[in-house]
């Protein structure tokens, strides 16, 4: 049997609207001395920013509570108890979570 032809492309639906209102990204990464970690909200709802090491473990909470529609910058430096290494900033906005690895040199 011979198949021509086939495309097999991503299905694109609400999750994938909601991660591009969200805009949910990390500047400059790889850090080397601090970053900024930033979103959009497009109306006021629970979020929640933390920052796990690369085996799961919690190191800090950047921000947690309801936050009203707008743009948030939060910087976060070494003093945050980021070594050398492999991070994980995880951005949960109501029932959607939304992750990005963060280097640090």
């Amino acid at each position: 049997i011979y198949l021509d032809d086939i495309n097999i492309s991503e299905v694109t639906g609400i999750e994938d609207d909601v991660a591009n209102s969200i805009r949910f990204n990390i500047y400059p990464n790889p850090v080397e001395e601090n970053t900024v970690l930033y979103f959009n909200l497009l109306n006021k709802q629970k979020a929640e920013l933390n920052i796990y090491d690369i085996v799961g473990r919690h190191i800090n909470t950047i921000v947690s509570g309801e936050l009203n529609a707008g743009e948030y910058h939060y910087s976060v430096s070494e003093k945050n108890n980021l070594h050398a290494g492999v991070y994980l900033a995880t951005l949960t906005v109501g029932k959607q979570r939304f992750t990005k690895k963060l280097v640090v040199k």
